[in-house]
């Protein structure tokens, strides 16, 4: 080969170096990405629970005594005021009782007149005894025997007395055990269940437990029962204000206060929100939603919370990828966090939110599809 043909073949050899190199360069993979400053935000931390509604205030109502239910003047859903007829059970024999015990005392305060009369008998002898036993013109036997008749008569004044107090307790008993068959509200509220019908039989609280007849709640004080996990349980204190989201009423929003925590649980701890705003169509059982708000930080620098890499090992912490604009390269850098909603978290140091650029997406490429250092193509 001459020297022209080697040059020639020299040069083809690189040209078509260069065209694969010019290849490769052009058919690199850069990946596409999201990059972002950080801006100031207001950052809510929250708690989120779910449950149902529940009235404050709600009152089973069991009879303190046993019988047929002979009138209801009430159906669930009614309102009724503190003291209003619910109920009566039959009377019969609660009628009868009180006559029983009536005729009782008539014949205790008879016994205690006749015996009274043999008293003051018993009594006159005794002293006129005593004045001839003085005088020594009765024996000791005689004045003995009239001394113990006196003090017998005594003590049947006594046991006569004690019998009446024990008819007029009864009859007292009795008149009460009649007034409880008139069945009345105890509170202002709305029977929100009613278990029995008339003609059934039920029982006083005197026998076991008692009937549970009805039920009576104050529906303009509502809380929401719900379940907090056992991780964010201790992040809730007693007075945290909540937003209320109650299925039945769409996107609408109501104020509630934690009124009281579990202080232990199965699962999970039962928190109770008593609801501030009101709302008159509440009804229990209603499901809602609650987002317990734990802590609040006003207008902080703040990126959205899929940007953060969360690594563990020897490099345990939190970490972002910094985009260069110049080089078009990412680089990876460890920051400080503080609270975090759903979208956004709080960024305490590691980022000059004025000039820095952070990337912020795809997070499938932050989890292991990007490395420090890379090339990239930035979405802004």
């Amino acid at each position: 080969m001459g020297k022209t043909g080697k040059r020639w073949w020299i040069a083809g050899v690189i040209l078509i170096a260069i065209i694969i190199i010019l290849i490769n360069v052009l058919s690199e993979e850069v990946n596409q990405v999201s990059v972002a400053k950080a801006q100031l935000r207001n950052i809510i931390s929250c708690v989120p629970a779910s449950g149902r509604l529940s009235p404050t205030l709600r009152v089973n109502i069991s009879p303190d005594v046993s019988g047929e239910v002979v009138e209801l003047y009430v159906k669930e859903g009614d309102y009724v005021k503190k003291g209003d007829l619910l109920l009566r059970i039959k009377q019969d024999a609660y009628r009868s009782a009180v006559e029983r015990t009536e005729a009782i005392l008539r014949g205790a305060e008879s016994s205690l007149a006749q015996v009274g009369l043999r008293f003051e008998k018993a009594k006159a002898n005794y002293q006129r005894d005593s004045r001839l036993f003085e005088k020594k013109i009765i024996s000791n036997e005689e004045f003995y025997e009239s001394q113990m008749e006196y003090l017998i008569m005594e003590k049947e004044i006594e046991n006569a007395m004690f019998n009446i107090e024990s008819a007029k307790a009864s009859l007292s008993e009795a008149k009460e055990n009649l007034a409880r068959t008139d069945v009345r509200s105890p509170m202002d509220g709305t029977v929100t269940s009613l278990c029995i019908s008339k003609g059934e039989r039920v029982v006083g609280t005197s026998q076991m437990a008692g009937t549970i007849m009805m039920e009576i709640a104050d529906l303009e004080r509502m809380e929401l029962v719900c379940s907090v996990s056992q991780n964010d349980i201790l992040r809730i204190s007693v007075g945290d204000t909540a937003n209320i989201c109650v299925d039945a009423f769409g996107q609408m929003k109501f104020k509630g206060i934690v009124c009281s925590i579990a202080s232990n649980a199965k699962k999970d701890f039962e928190v109770r929100i008593a609801i501030v705003s009101h709302e008159n169509r509440f009804r229990p059982g209603m499901r809602a939603d609650a987002d317990i708000i734990t802590e609040y930080a006003d207008s902080v620098p703040a990126l959205p919370i899929g940007a953060i890499l969360f690594k563990r090992g020897e490099q345990e912490g939190q970490f972002v990828y910094i985009y260069d604009p110049a080089s078009g390269r990412i680089s990876e850098r460890r920051v400080k966090t503080g609270l975090s909603d759903i979208d956004y978290i709080e960024i305490r140091d590691g980022v000059d939110i004025e000039n820095e650029y952070v990337v912020t997406g795809p997070y499938s490429f932050l989890k292991g599809e990007i490395e420090n250092g890379e090339k990239v193509k930035a979405k802004r």
